[in-house]
């Protein structure tokens, strides 16, 4: 008797993933439903766009949004493409701009720092409008995407999606705890294998830079290789913020210095490099 080696590649495992997210299992599309917003469309900004991915709930992710684009020092806009509802941004802006016929409250941080946040309350990835045309001279964006990254793995015809899992340097944001590297873990595996994401773990060292030992003796080999080639960022736990969120008063200079180490991984401190 012959045996088949039916072992699905990992490309299947991906498609019937987001296939079994999308309900395909369960009954046809409603046809007379239309799109979403943000469904079929493509963004394409003409200046460079940092996607940053919060691993877990609470893990610093608009935090650390923030500090990318305050350690900038130039035109800068924070793209949060959540619900106004769970916004991280209401209290940040120093002055309220309005909100655009396409559905994003504008508003401005410092001189250098623009924050455009969703007006509305999307369900899904795809209920997220394409951002407007940043502003002359803003030669960088960074996005907030503040979506479950399983939710946005399968929303694959979100401008959203596409804006993360197309993106060969993600940063991906998570806790230096036993949940926090699981959570990582579980999102690297969904990124391309051409992606080289900047890791950045939120929370306080121990001895040689190293964290808690229970912490340590979990890291995946992923996770390791991350850290030994330099493309791993620690975040430290600013105790202030974390009862009053983010609103007007400056960041502190330790996020920021950490947002400035964040950007030169990336390769976007000087603004030439950002075409």
């Amino acid at each position: 008797m012959h045996v088949t080696d039916t072992k699905p590649s990992l490309e299947e495992l991906r498609l019937a993933y987001r296939a079994a997210c999308r309900g395909d299992f369960r009954q046809e599309p409603d046809p007379d439903a239309g799109p979403g917003p943000g469904q079929g469309r493509v963004w394409e900004p003409d200046e460079r766009v940092v996607p940053v991915v919060g691993c877990h709930g609470g893990a610093g992710a608009s935090t650390t949004a923030l500090a990318i684009a305050t350690a900038a020092g130039r035109a800068v806009r924070v793209v949060e493409a959540g619900a106004a509802t769970t916004s991280g941004f209401c209290a940040a802006s120093t002055a309220e701009l309005g909100v655009t016929d396409s559905g994003w409250t504008l508003g401005q941080r410092a001189p250098q720092v623009r924050l455009e946040r969703s007006a509305d309350l999307p369900l899904v990835p795809q209920d997220v409008p394409v951002p407007d045309p940043a502003p002359a001279g803003t030669t960088l964006s960074v996005l907030d995407v503040t979506w479950e990254p399983t939710a946005l793995y399968c929303a694959t015809s979100s401008w959203l999606s596409r804006a993360v899992f197309e993106s060969d340097r993600p940063v991906l944001v998570t806790t230096a705890t036993l949940p926090g590297m699981r959570h990582l873990e579980a999102v690297m595996a969904l990124l391309s294998p051409q992606a080289v994401p900047v890791i950045v773990v939120r929370g306080r060292t121990h001895r040689r830079g190293r964290w808690a030992p229970p912490v340590e003796q979990t890291l995946s080999p992923a996770v390791r290789e991350s850290r030994q080639d330099g493309h791993l960022v620690t975040m430290p736990a600013d105790p202030t913020l974390a009862v009053r969120g983010l609103d007007t008063e400056p960041l502190p200079a330790a996020l920021v210095a950490a947002g400035s180490q964040i950007l030169h991984l990336l390769g976007a401190g000087d603004p030439k490099e950002n075409r």
